[in-house]
């Protein structure tokens, strides 16, 4: 862990990206696919349906963060121009995908290509295909952040392509930030990996780790993504020791409270109106009962005295 945390402090692509640490992966993949189109349609299509040498990347048609899609850009059919394909990429760093969330994106878009970057394999959703189907037979394709900086590493960067290189035909500066973005993405991935939950560990979140990775401000996605595994791992439980129950009755969230305090909860739906809930942080245990009121339920107004 101290390698890797003295790695980040020297990245400077790390550092530009602590502005907003999801955001900066799409725009910087939005980036790499207008500027290297052929190279970037060789990492994304082996999570489509297409063929890569059939097909190229029209680099007008990047967009980043359009309708709420992170990234999304068209594929043209090379012996038919007027063939054009549409690809949606959903980023995933900090957090887990719901499935609520895919649905959406894939109702905007209907006949397009869906591919899921995860830096978390999500492994609540997925099926032994490595495939999530959503509603109306959407299939997501599942790319981890692995799979792509073993991509970048492995495709060949056409630099003789770019406009602002130098007389000698060389883009050392394009090379580099490829290079840190790569060792950057690695060095997340140790960390995201320490935030996987082991049975029988302590729930000692804010401890040396925690004090560490403060540092380099990255805290608060160490405890928001250990939150939020916990939080599934005990939904897994549940499935796994309850298997007569309807799994539909319990729900699962977490979140970070009051900066970088993690929080998980489990919900278990007892009938339309009562809901109960165990939501536990650093700071609390608690128990708790949710009513719902029945004139809201049955889209009443409330009734009021009249004097």
């Amino acid at each position: 862990m101290e390698e890797t945390i003295k790695s980040l402090k020297s990245s400077p692509v790390f550092n530009i990206s602590l502005s907003s640490k999801e955001l900066f992966h799409s725009n910087f993949l939005a980036w790499l696919t207008e500027m290297y189109p052929e190279s970037m349609w060789k990492v994304f299509s082996k999570y489509t349906d297409f063929e890569s040498d059939k097909y190229l990347v029209d680099n007008k048609s990047v967009k980043r963060e359009k309708n709420q899609i992170d990234l999304m850009f068209e594929i043209v059919e090379k012996d038919n121009l007027e063939n054009r394909k549409k690809i949606i990429v959903e980023n995933k760093v900090k957090s887990l995908p719901y499935i609520n969330q895919l649905n959406e994106y894939a109702e905007k878009f209907p006949d397009a290509c869906y591919i899921l970057l995860s830096l978390s394999t999500p492994h609540h959703l997925i099926n032994e295909d490595g495939i999530i189907l959503g509603k109306n037979d959407a299939k997501w394709h599942l790319m981890t952040y692995s799979d792509l900086v073993d991509a970048l590493e492995k495709v060949k960067f056409n630099y003789k392509t770019v406009a602002d290189i130098d007389s000698k035909g060389n883009a050392a500066y394009h090379r580099m930030l490829i290079k840190d973005y790569i060792e950057f993405v690695k060095n997340l991935e140790n960390i995201n990996k320490i935030t996987e939950i082991k049975i029988g560990e302590k729930f000692d979140w804010y401890g040396q780790i925690f004090e560490n990775l403060n540092e380099i401000r990255l805290s608060d996605f160490y405890v928001k993504k250990k939150s939020e595994n916990m939080a599934y791992k005990i939904l897994e439980n549940i499935k796994t020791k309850l298997p007569d129950s309807n799994i539909e009755d319990f729900k699962a969230s977490s979140s970070i409270v009051q900066g970088s305090n993690g929080e998980f909860r489990i919900y278990y739906k007892f009938n339309r109106r009562i809901t109960v809930s165990i939501e536990v942080s650093r700071m609390y245990y608690r128990k708790m009962v949710h009513l719902k009121n029945q004139e809201k339920e049955l889209g009443l107004s409330p009734k009021r005295s009249t004097s």
